[in-house]
């Protein structure tokens, strides 16, 4: 193979959800266009909402794919004799913006080459039929790829072309955990991603009516799971949500994490409490206490019983704990104590 053969054949530049939120700030302050690309549920336009509200930008969707070119271009309409375009909705409001907005392109890939066509000057020289798009205005385009069938034929190059970088998102386990704990994700759901981070992303395009894992429909099994449904149908449920596959292993994990200690006794005696021994059963447990401590008192006592487990184990609750309380455990000593005696951890 020659080597611009092997160039045409090499993937795209992958980013991880932690990185592409930076480069989204980035581009947000400065005006530049992203397109991002990605497998369907990947959190392409979740990020991209993130970014715009830690930029404390406003936030306008629009998706070309149900879109007419009139929507892009504006209506034609006749003054004083001469044919001009009227612009309305989203258009109007891109040409109006007196404060920072971001503009998420939605599923560009899926729209018809006359739509894709027609945003080519709106991205680049911001400007559509005399109308021109505020400075205030920030574009960013989520894709899925021609892999994903997911109705992409493909993007126009000089489209493309007007993007200032392109880059492919990749799921991220340690990204999406910290998003997990962030976003109230079951702590069964979130223990069982520890133990198989494989299955964070295991996308398979197919015809069939059936879904895979991937960070999406995982939120969809953890929204479930908090719906106390019975475990027979949860089942069911869960492999329609994210695939049999899925269903079986996560089924599995259910079965097995019923060791898990009653956590009002563990912070009741947290020195006699008893310690699970299976790690499928420690990643749970772990979890679910990192979710206690919303005290300076209940955190004391849950470090008594955390000090009891491994090393590894510690460390995962003194990361989520600090994740989703960081005043408490900033505050607790047995934590500075933690610290002093674990400093070659990283947390």
């Amino acid at each position: 193979m020659t080597t611009k053969q092997n160039m045409s054949a090499s993937a795209m530049v992958q980013v991880r959800p932690k990185d592409t939120i930076t480069i989204l700030k980035g581009a947000i302050q400065h005006r530049l266009p992203v397109m991002i690309s990605g497998a369907p549920g990947v959190g392409k336009t979740a990020l991209a909402e993130q970014a715009a509200r830690e930029a404390h930008c406003a936030l306008l969707k629009i998706f070309p794919v149900i879109c007419d070119p009139t929507d892009v271009k504006g209506l034609p309409i006749v003054v004083d004799g001469k044919a001009e375009f009227s612009a309305f909705g989203d258009l109007r409001q891109l040409i109006e913006a007196k404060n920072p907005l971001v503009c998420i392109i939605d599923d560009l890939g899926q729209a018809a080459p006359v739509i894709q066509a027609s945003l080519m000057q709106i991205v680049l020289a911001r400007e559509i039929a005399g109308n021109k798009i505020s400075d205030c205005v920030t574009f960013i385009a989520c894709t899925n790829r021609r892999q994903d069938r997911a109705a992409v034929s493909g993007i126009l190059e000089p489209l493309k072309s007007r993007f200032a970088t392109i880059l492919e998102l990749t799921p991220n386990y340690e990204d999406w955990v910290t998003w997990a704990n962030a976003n109230n994700i079951d702590y069964r759901v979130v223990a069982f991603i520890r133990q198989h981070p494989d299955l964070l992303h295991d996308f398979h395009p197919t015809a069939d009516m059936t879904n895979s894992p991937c960070p999406r429909t995982i939120e969809h099994v953890s929204q479930w799971m908090q719906l106390g449904y019975p475990y027979a149908l949860l089942q069911k449920i869960i492999a329609g949500a994210a695939g049999d596959a899925f269903a079986i292993a996560f089924g599995a994990f259910l079965n097995v994490i019923t060791e898990v200690p009653d956590l009002d006794a563990v912070i009741e005696d947290p020195n006699n409490a008893p310690v699970p021994k299976r790690p499928d059963s420690l990643y749970a447990v772990c979890g679910a206490l990192s979710r206690r401590v919303t005290s300076k008192k209940i955190m004391e006592k849950v470090m008594t019983y955390i000090e009891r487990l491994a090393p590894e184990f510690q460390t995962i609750f003194i990361m989520d704990a600090k994740q989703l309380y960081p005043e408490v455990v900033l505050q607790s000593g047995r934590f500075i104590d933690w610290v002093e005696k674990n400093s070659d951890m990283i947390i």
